[in-house]
């Protein structure tokens, strides 16, 4: 089976992503990782701190709620709907 052909054993409706090689070839991700294993470790890094990003955020946000929590009850609808908000995006919703 050719690279090129690699996308057919995807079934219709499939979530998989299809990759290509340098050489445009469509292959699994599985064998991009064996092709361009560079490219994998980039992308595994990139992740990484994207992830550690999003971490110091949630930690970032949820102190600044927790201090207008304790030092006001509320401004106003619009200060509501957005603790709302905040409370939907750290997954507190009530």
């Amino acid at each position: 089976m050719s690279d090129r052909a690699a996308s057919d054993k995807y079934p219709t409706g499939s979530t998989a992503k299809p990759y290509t090689d340098f050489d445009g070839n469509i292959v699994t991700l599985f064998r991009l990782v064996k092709l361009e294993p560079a490219w994998a470790r980039s992308r595994i890094i990139v992740g990484e701190e994207a992830l550690l990003r999003v971490t110091e955020l949630e930690d970032a946000l949820k102190q600044v709620k927790k201090a207008f929590d304790q030092d006001t009850p509320t401004f106003s609808g619009l200060w509501n709907e957005t603790m709302l908000q905040v409370d939907e995006a750290l997954g507190e919703g009530k």
